[in-house]
């Protein structure tokens, strides 16, 4: 990413234990909001081709209830109807 060196980062570490044949995930902390909101949208353009993929991490709870919501929203933006996940 351009500009990267000026991103602050709080912490960042990998999630689960060291095993040869999978690839852990990394969380990453940022101090400012803004440095977060832009990594995900450049993600979108410039990650697209790519394997990589950023996200939020949610608890276990809120990506069941996600999980069960995507299809009802994805009906409904078929329907042409406004459809938000909050």
């Amino acid at each position: 990413m351009e500009n990267a060196k000026y991103i602050k980062i709080y912490r960042s570490h990998r999630i689960g234990r060291f095993n040869v044949n999978i690839t852990r995930p990394i969380v990453a902390k940022f101090n400012f909001h803004q440095d977060k909101l832009n990594a995900k949208q450049r993600s979108y353009t410039e990650f697209r081709d790519s394997t990589y993929r950023v996200a939020e991490q949610y608890p276990r709870e809120i990506k069941d209830l996600r999980q069960i919501l995507h299809p009802v929203i994805m009906k409904a933006k078929q329907l042409d109807k406004k459809a938000v996940m909050s």
